[in-house]
């Protein structure tokens, strides 16, 4: 029985995550495509402040202005839904946000384990290496992408 209840919290655990991690990713979207309409023309701090007042007296802290900046900057950096679905399978919120600084589609995709001619269309899960797990971004690994 400690097994059956170990699997329910883990399968319970990973789709709370990827529920979160594509809520993140469609306010992130929402915000840009609808809100600042694929513009910055220097208003969207000021947009962004007065959403952030609203959602977080309504839904909590986890609105706040950097937040929802980081939720519209991973909706930029991860293009397509189907593809933050699917990683979602394999990343939590937190693995996402570690890669938003990362500069390249290429230096994600090493930092995730995708092959990098798979980066733009990444589509079945066929296209992961398995010996590489996601770790860690660090400055060594993202210069040796650049290289």
């Amino acid at each position: 029985m400690s097994t059956l209840i170990e699997q329910g919290q883990a399968l319970m655990a990973s789709q709370v995550n990827t529920t979160l991690t594509l809520r993140n990713w469609y306010i992130g979207r929402m915000i840009d495509v609808k809100v600042l309409k694929k513009q910055r023309a220097g208003y969207d701090q000021e947009i962004v402040a007065a959403l952030s007042r609203q959602f977080a007296k309504k839904y909590g802290r986890s609105f706040s202005r950097a937040s929802l900046y980081h939720m519209l900057q991973f909706a930029q950096l991860f293009a397509d839904a189907q593809i933050v679905a699917t990683l979602s399978q394999q990343l939590s919120r937190s693995h996402f946000h570690m890669l938003l600084p990362v500069q390249t589609a290429e230096a994600r995709a090493y930092y995730i384990g995708l092959d990098p001619s798979v980066v733009d269309t990444l589509k079945p899960a066929s296209h992961w290496r398995s010996e590489v797990p996601f770790h860690h971004a660090t400055q060594d690994r993202h210069r040796a992408v650049q290289a």
